[in-house]
């Protein structure tokens, strides 16, 4: 029998009613909060426990390597899989506490090949930046620890994700590149690196005992401990003179990362060896 007027208005002012809405609400959403911290706890276990088994294998495989053979090729892999982990989780967890809240993903479910046209037209250019990632780790184009120039940036690489990768510079500036924007990259790891000094010295210095000095400058730096030259400084030849000086050119091999200091420490030790030698610097 349906209710008239007076007996609604009558169960809506009686404080009972209210009182049992009220104890609901709080019991619902008690519920759910306790849903929802359960599950925002468990997802920042399970993704604790798989990074460590990522970063253990990483490290039983690097303890397998001594030699440092493929050590940035397995970073790289690191973090593309810590990359891949966190998007994966984020996404379960996140259905999961919708469907803590109330949140009716049935719907969305159905809807899965509209909402998915959807974002093929909206996100072209986040898939479009995944599949480069992959190909560039794929194809080996560069890995973490690596020196490369990127859009006009040159720096080392720290971390390649699925979207962007990050590179950092020498002075500490850290650049992220979306990885479909990535064209041409000049990778400066795979080989030694040549590069010069030039010292002016007095015009009237012996040739021939600048010669001697460089070679034994060179000698003793690419064998001292520690050394990353890749071998010993020599002396290319005279690149200007004038009436009172002349510029002499040193060349040096050694990865991109150390070429700054190596350039200063040749740059310190010819110095010191022309004083010693008694030829005049200009």
């Amino acid at each position: 029998m349906p209710l008239t007027l007076e007996h609604k208005l009558g169960r809506y002012l009686d404080p009972v009613y209210w009182q049992n809405i009220w104890h609901l609400f709080v019991n619902r959403g008690l519920e759910a909060l306790i849903q929802v911290v359960v599950l925002i706890f468990l997802y920042f276990v399970l993704r604790s426990v798989l990074f460590r088994i990522v970063d253990g294998g990483m490290a039983r495989i690097v303890r397998h390597h001594p030699d440092g053979a493929g050590l940035g090729r397995m970073k790289t892999l690191q973090g593309l899989a810590r990359s891949i982990l966190s998007y994966l989780l984020f996404f379960i967890f996140g259905v999961l506490i919708l469907k803590a809240v109330g949140v009716n993903i049935i719907p969305f479910i159905e809807a899965a090949g509209v909402i998915g046209l959807a974002i093929g037209f909206g996100a072209q250019k986040l898939v479009r930046d995944m599949i480069s990632g992959f190909f560039i780790i794929v194809d080996n184009t560069f890995m973490v620890g690596e020196m490369v120039t990127i859009a006009g940036v040159t720096g080392v690489v720290q971390n390649i994700g699925m979207r962007v990768t990050r590179i950092v510079d020498n002075s500490g500036r850290i650049y992220m590149i979306a990885n479909g924007d990535i064209g041409t990259v000049t990778n400066l790891s795979r080989n030694p690196i040549v590069d010069f000094v030039e010292i002016n010295v007095a015009a009237s210095a012996d040739l021939q005992k600048i010669m001697e000095v460089i070679e034994a400058v060179g000698k003793q730096l690419v064998e001292a401990p520690g050394s990353v030259l890749k071998k010993a400084p020599a002396l290319e030849g005279i690149m200007a003179f004038s009436a009172s000086s002349m510029t002499i050119r040193v060349s040096l091999a050694t990865d991109p990362i150390h070429l700054s200091t190596e350039q200063m420490r040749l740059r310190g030790a010819l110095r010191e060896a022309f004083i010693e030698a008694g030829i005049a610097l200009a």
